[in-house]
């Protein structure tokens, strides 16, 4: 289920993906999880929890709005990371273009890759 609600909290840091070197292995060793919106790179990480980062470069539009895409992909991925069901280290990136930003188109979008993401994962 995907969900969409207030903005309660934040994403803690301990589930926030920091170090350069964590998000360049996601990069390098991660599988490639696509959808309109959104890519995902994941790859499992052997923790208690799932750690998660965004990239958004400069393609995603100027700064004030990129970082409102972080905000929105991090909350989206609070609300809906109880979904996975193995520990994974993921980045998300948006796809150029993304006009609309809104936790409700947002949402959706990540669902369906953390979906993909679980489904790979929970058999491995």
């Amino acid at each position: 289920m995907c969900g969409i609600g207030s903005v309660e909290s934040k994403l803690p840091r301990r589930e926030r993906l920091v170090r350069r070197g964590d998000i360049d292995r996601v990069f390098r060793c991660g599988r490639l999880f696509k959808t309109d919106k959104i890519l995902v790179r994941a790859v499992a990480n052997g923790l208690d929890r799932s750690r998660f980062a965004v990239s958004a470069g400069r393609k995603a539009g100027n700064s004030v709005r990129r970082n409102r895409l972080k905000r929105l992909l991090r909350e989206a991925y609070r609300l809906n990371k109880t979904q996975l069901a193995r520990p994974s280290d993921i980045v998300a990136v948006p796809r150029p273009g993304w006009k609309t930003l809104t936790l409700s188109e947002v949402a959706p979008a990540l669902c369906r890759a953390l979906g993909e993401v679980n489904e790979t994962f929970a058999a491995g």
